[in-house]
């Protein structure tokens, strides 16, 4: 028993240190953003694949974080500049919307689909280098 209540602390510590650098409610405006375009069924499956993705990044980080990062030569400095850039690319997009083109009203129509369920919704909008770095510490703390 004692086991299941230190087990049951590290995962609650877990999430707590996890849910807000992930901050659900902050990538609401982004997903409004990104997928107005979208119908509502293919606009619930970006989310969708998002979600699973996000889960899967951070599953693989968990599990082998540091091989990746050392793998590729990546630091984490470096991976949060890179996120840092791609937020900033959105943000500006966000702010500076372009008029509506040719393209994008066929996209509209849905005759061409932009798959956004990866980037920019799952990585950087849901898991970006600061939940990279928590997870990654997070399993180096556990036994």
């Amino acid at each position: 028993m004692n086991w299941f209540l230190s087990y049951a602390g590290y995962m609650m510590g877990a999430v707590v240190a996890i849910l807000p650098i992930v901050n659900p409610l902050g990538a609401v405006p982004l997903v409004m953003t990104v997928a107005s375009h979208l119908p509502e069924a293919e606009r619930q499956r970006q989310i969708r694949r998002a979600c699973i993705y996000t889960f899967a990044l951070m599953t693989g980080f968990l599990v082998a974080g540091s091989l990746i990062m050392s793998f590729f030569g990546i630091s984490i400095p470096g991976m949060r500049i890179a996120g840092g850039m791609i937020v900033a690319f959105l943000g500006f997009r966000m702010l500076f919307p372009s008029a509506p083109t040719v393209a994008s009203e066929i996209a509209a129509r849905g005759e061409i689909k932009y798959d956004i369920a990866f980037t920019p919704l799952a990585m950087p909008g849901l898991s970006g280098p600061g939940t990279f770095a928590v997870v990654m510490s997070l399993s180096s703390q556990a036994s």
